[in-house]
């Protein structure tokens, strides 16, 4: 469990308690805050991974991209790499019916295969 001390404050006023929380609602972010915190000359998702989780290696992959989608796409791979699921699949993408074991997988696979082009 994360100390309040180790919260991520964000530029908005919301808080995280953990990267799970950070990856199932990033694509909650406007662009506005998401640039607010990445962007070529700084990294505040991954200073937070490496600095309070000791994650150095998702923090240097978080670091080597300041695109959004590209950004989502390495943090829940990561999470859904670390994260133990039941063989139950009671997670259904509203657009495809595909199912998945978890919010991760949705969130994985919906960033991937149903994102916005442009």
């Amino acid at each position: 469990m994360v100390k309040p001390e180790k919260y991520f404050f964000l530029a908005d006023g919301r808080i995280l308690k953990n990267l799970r929380e950070l990856a199932l609602r990033l694509d909650e972010f406007s662009d506005e805050l998401f640039r607010s915190h990445v962007n070529p000359d700084k990294n505040d998702f991954a200073n937070w991974a490496e600095f309070v989780f000791e994650e150095k290696i998702l923090a240097q992959k978080l670091r080597s991209t300041s695109d959004r989608q590209k950004f989502h796409i390495i943090l829940l791979k990561d999470l859904l790499g670390r994260q133990k699921t039941k063989k139950i699949k009671k997670y259904k993408c509203d657009k495809c019916e595909k199912a998945f074991s978890s919010k991760v997988g949705l969130s994985v696979h919906s960033t991937i295969a149903h994102a916005k082009k442009g």
